[in-house]
């Protein structure tokens, strides 16, 4: 699995699982501001095999914070960020 995403408005690769402090803090507040064909966060792996199902968006549980796959995406894997 991979933890790679590429965050857009910035034009930046960042991997969620050793994010640096500051990155940690623009992920992590994006949570309920991502909208499926908003195109923020991509995920590296779906956008090499087929580019479909890329997008991202941030959720939290148990004050835990994952990126995961909008609904209908042929990748099921959400993505700790640490």
């Amino acid at each position: 699995m991979s933890t790679f995403v590429l965050h857009n408005p910035t034009n930046r690769v960042l991997d969620l699982a050793q994010l640096n402090e500051q990155d940690f803090i623009l992920i992590s507040s994006m949570r309920g501001q991502i909208h499926h064909g908003d195109r923020v966060l991509l995920c590296q792996e779906a956008a090499a095999s087929d580019g479909k199902g890329a997008e991202m968006y941030i959720k939290q549980r148990n004050g835990r914070y994952f990126a995961a796959h909008f609904p209908g995406s042929a990748c099921t894997q959400i993505h700790e960020i640490t």
